[in-house]
């Protein structure tokens, strides 16, 4: 069954919304009880740690000026997650995996643009790894991000197709 438009919207909105407050939710939590803390490590391999990065994935970008900052991290973004929602909406092609990636990513962005825009920079606290081997510091909307691509990636091989 194919979902109309509205539905679509509302699906895409909803999931956006919930993903949105945890990512949030969990940010004011890392940054009341991990700021000026120390790292504390789970079972060898999760670290949590409060992070500000002032740039985008692994600090790129942390040096440039503010004016380029904003309009590569904020500008730019802001664009494509409304260009995406946009199409996402409209097109009747897309379906429903599809839809939860494109809620995913929007939310992991919006989280990340509500930190940029407050801040001047994403609150990260989440750390991955063992011994010399590991991520770097992100959040749940750079989780969502990569769900929300995998999702978008993956999305077409669900698509039923007509022969």
């Amino acid at each position: 069954m194919e979902l109309t438009r509205s539905h679509r919207l509302l699906f895409v909105f909803l999931l956006c919304m919930f993903t949105l407050a945890v990512d949030q939710a969990s940010k004011i939590w890392a940054a009341s009880q991990l700021a000026n803390q120390p790292a504390q490590t789970y079972f060898a391999v999760l670290t949590l740690t409060f992070s500000r990065n002032y740039g985008g994935w692994g600090s790129l970008g942390a040096n440039w000026s503010p004016l380029l900052r904003g309009a590569f991290f904020l500008v730019l973004p802001s664009l494509f997650l409304l260009g995406l929602v946009i199409h996402t909406v409209t097109s009747p092609k897309v379906n429903r995996v599809e839809l939860a990636g494109t809620a995913l990513l929007v939310a992991g962005g919006a989280g990340n643009l509500i930190d940029r825009a407050r801040f001047g920079f994403v609150q990260d606290f989440l750390y991955l790894g063992y011994g010399p081997i590991g991520t770097n510091i992100f959040n749940v909307a750079d989780m969502a991000i990569l769900a929300g691509i995998g999702c978008l990636l993956l999305g077409p091989s669900f698509s039923k197709t007509k022969n």
